[in-house]
């Protein structure tokens, strides 16, 4: 049982450091002056910018946006919890990120009617901590699933 409460202490702890390093970034990013910087020419520049549609500023009505984000959460909400109760904390980690994530680029929407997004890389796609947390995330549940499944040809 005590393993149950570390790996469920876990999972709150990376959904809230990537929910408030997100804001945090995304408040520093919304008050600095002097952007854009590019840090590294064509490749990564700090910009403000708003993110009224979805991925890669796809244009979709926001009550659409809300319902798809509310449907993905509460899908990836139960995703966290199976991993939790297995003790999967890998699961647990990565369903933590793209929880933390999504949460505050749904902060973002239902606050400001848009995502700040203040990552520009190759001067093409704008992101945030947010979505770095998400594709981390997402990173984390293929290579988990990589490994799963390359352990269970092997036991056959």
């Amino acid at each position: 049982m005590q393993r149950v409460q570390r790996v469920y202490a876990i999972a709150l702890l990376w959904m809230a450091v990537v929910f408030v390093g997100d804001r945090l970034t995304k408040i520093g990013a919304s008050s600095a002056d002097a952007l854009p910087v590019g840090l590294i020419p064509t490749f990564l520049t700090f910009v403000q910018h708003h993110n009224e549609g979805l991925i890669a500023n796809i244009p979709v009505p926001m009550p659409w946006i809300i319902v798809i984000s509310l449907v993905a959460l509460a899908f990836i909400g139960r995703l966290w919890w199976r991993a939790m109760q297995a003790n999967d904390l890998r699961g647990v980690v990565a369903f933590g990120l793209i929880i933390g994530g999504a949460l505050g680029n749904l902060y973002d929407r239902l606050l400001y009617g848009y995502v700040i997004d203040w990552i520009l890389l190759f001067g093409r796609s704008a992101m945030n901590l947010a979505d770095a947390a998400i594709l981390m995330g997402i990173i984390l549940v293929l290579w988990r699933t990589k490994e799963s499944s390359r352990s269970s040809a092997q036991a056959v």
